[in-house]
């Protein structure tokens, strides 16, 4: 009898880890729209995104000054990825009815609305080591070389998290990479659009086209798709950013 109950117990185990790892799902992000120049990197190298394509973890997306991408992750779920953005999908999968979400941000910008309305998300965005999570909201969130983050709340509250410390972030405020209050931030931005809170303005963008330089120059290595080519020579894009005049 006391073998049979070892065993007995010994099956329970088994099958209770079997079931965990069953409840953990990897999912596929769908790309809902696009707009102008997008691109994302396959095994092979960079290669147009299409509309209605899915993708798996570990995706990186890169769009032009001209490109737009909307990506689907589930229910109301969604990220719109600006003009002149890269960025990548790390997670997105379920474990145990939680959808665990992570996106890191290396530059330009995204637009954020989590849906929680069927399952808790824990939804996060990784940018250059600031942390933002939040459940059941929405915000813009950029990354620019001279400027660093911004994020700005439009619904609900996000909690910020680096190196300096951590913030809270209600809704219609906002906060850099520097923790700033809210109106030192919005002060600044309606003064300078430093930070590019809005998107690239066209000034903005023929400097970068024409001159390399302006908000942030971004140079160049290998065939990055999203290079431009203008008179007298091209801009050249690349994974790098280096910060300009």
């Amino acid at each position: 009898m006391k073998n049979i109950g070892s065993l007995l117990i010994a099956l329970f185990v088994t099958t209770s880890a079997v079931t965990v790892c069953a409840g953990t799902e990897t999912r596929k992000v769908t790309v809902e729209s696009v707009k102008g120049l997008a691109h994302y990197m396959a095994p092979d190298g960079w290669q147009p995104l299409e509309k209605g394509q899915e993708l798996d973890e570990k995706t990186v997306v890169l769009t032009g000054f001209s490109g737009e991408v909307v990506l689907h992750f589930r229910d109301d779920t969604r990220v719109t990825v600006k003009e002149a953005t890269r960025a990548g999908i790390r997670t997105f999968h379920d474990a145990r009815e939680i959808t665990t979400t992570r996106i890191d941000l290396d530059h330009g910008g995204i637009r954020v609305k989590v849906d929680s309305s069927m399952a808790p998300n824990d939804f996060r965005v990784n940018v250059h080591g600031t942390v933002l999570a939040v459940t059941g909201t929405g915000g813009d969130i950029s990354w620019w070389p001279d400027s660093g983050m911004f994020l700005f709340s439009w619904e609900h509250t996000w909690a910020v998290t680096n190196h300096r410390g951590s913030r809270d972030v209600e809704e219609s405020t906002a906060t850099n990479d520097e923790l700033a209050p809210p109106d030192i931030i919005m002060g600044g931005a309606l003064d300078t659009r430093q930070g590019d809170l809005f998107g690239l303005t066209g000034d903005e963008i023929s400097g970068l086209r024409r001159l390399n330089t302006g908000r942030g120059v971004f140079t160049v290595v290998g065939d990055d798709p999203t290079r431009v080519p203008v008179r007298g020579g091209s801009v050249r894009g690349g994974n790098r950013i280096t910060q300009g005049g």
